[in-house]
């Protein structure tokens, strides 16, 4: 796991660095359900065309759409390499996702097209920039021979941070529309307060609240949940927008978050699978489970410590395998210390470690992305943090 805490990540990905976020962890967001139901198409809006051979760099923080309509067929199934800028695109054929690539490397496999198709690459510019930021080529290979793009390419450039752009959008309640999609919609505060915003449900895109750029939210991997700033809210009725460029989400959702991991989770006796003692020593506590679950949340809660240091937590199967790491990430945790946040209990590096604050009890949840069979949890305590020894309770659900 990228040892960059969560907190730290969503605060250099929404760029919202001038204010001071002091919403406390386990406050009630402010922010309720909101279901978002104008639209407008992005294929169906967009800006003068400019013609084009090959790819530009684009610019930052922008969106960059390169369309082009074959005047002949592509046969066979091809493969396109999109340029060498780095930056992730999105393909479409006649508005259908074909595929997406990350990196300048990436490559996206098409279909046979016939004659007539509408591509589009939708290259993603809006966050920063990579190291590489030249134009490149869209390089099409079929059957393993290249070939040149049948068609003339147009480039059209959306500006993501530009919200009298996306408000003047021909925003409407008809039916849904497809492809990447603009939402608006707006919800009532009643005490505004720094909350933060659960974008789950979104794919990738931009948001704003009351005319100001909140950040990005990406597709795979990353934050989906992004601080919103007290000045930022309204007593009142108040505004989102949303663009989101992977298409239509299943559920046109939002809602506020009591803490950058999400809301807070409950934990209840029936969950309890072990108890021990953590020494901030450096070494780890092994407890075994009173009896082996399948689950996919532990839970680790310090019910009466004043502070709470955990430098590394391993989940432990069947056998004493230890559980992989490769999709956990931390569902829900209490108050903790700037630089100590809690993806630091689980990166795998004793030196670095998750630091309460605030009253007891502490928690942390980790969530290991799917249901695995585990018997036991290793603790270990930092003997970095100056914590005292503390009583912790494991739960599991």
């Amino acid at each position: 796991m990228n040892r960059i805490s969560t907190s730290v990540a969503a605060t250099l990905l929404t760029g919202v660095v001038a204010l001071a976020f002091t919403q406390q962890a386990n406050a009630k967001s402010p922010i309720p359900e909101v279901r978002l139901t104008e639209q407008a198409s992005v294929w169906d809006n967009l800006p003068a065309p400019t013609e084009a051979s090959a790819i530009p760099a684009p610019a930052p923080e922008t969106f960059t759409i390169l369309r082009g309509r074959l005047t002949q067929p592509i046969e066979s199934a091809s493969v396109w390499t999109i340029g060498s800028y780095g930056y992730p695109t999105l393909a479409f054929a006649d508005g259908v996702p074909c595929g997406r690539t990350d990196s300048d490397e990436g490559k996206i496999k098409f279909p046979p097209l016939e004659a007539g198709t509408t591509v589009e690459l939708f290259i993603d510019a809006s966050a920063d920039a990579p190291a590489q930021t030249d134009g490149g080529q869209v390089i099409i290979e079929a059957d393993g021979n290249r070939i040149d793009f049948p068609g003339t390419w147009r480039y059209y450039t959306i500006p993501a941070t530009d919200y009298s752009y996306m408000r003047s959008r021909p925003y409407s309640d008809d039916a849904p529309v497809e492809g990447p999609v603009f939402y608006r919609g707006s919800f009532t505060v009643n005490s505004p307060a720094g909350t933060w915003i659960d974008l789950s449900e979104w794919g990738k895109g931009v948001i704003f609240i009351n005319g100001q750029y909140i950040g990005v939210f990406p597709q795979n991997g990353g934050e989906k949940v992004l601080p919103i700033e007290t000045p930022l809210l309204k007593t009142g009725e108040n505004e989102i927008i949303i663009l989101d460029v992977a298409g239509a989400p299943a559920k046109a959702i939002v809602r506020g978050a009591d803490s950058v991991y999400g809301n807070s989770i409950d934990l209840s006796p029936d969950m309890l699978v072990a108890s021990s003692t953590l020494e901030c020593n450096g070494q780890y506590v092994e407890t075994e489970f009173k009896f082996p679950v399948n689950t996919r949340y532990i839970a680790i809660e310090f019910p009466e410590a004043e502070t709470a240091a955990v430098a590394d937590i391993k989940v432990i199967g069947p056998g004493i395998n230890r559980i992989t790491r490769e999709k956990w990430r931390i569902a829900d945790a209490g108050n903790e210390q700037t630089g100590h946040e809690a993806p630091y209990a689980i990166d795998g590096d004793i030196s670095t470690y998750w630091l309460s604050s605030g009253h007891a009890p502490h928690k942390i949840v980790i969530d290991m992305g799917a249901n695995y069979s585990a018997t036991a949890v290793a603790v270990c305590g930092s003997d970095k943090s100056g914590v005292k020894p503390a009583r912790f309770n494991v739960y599991a659900f």
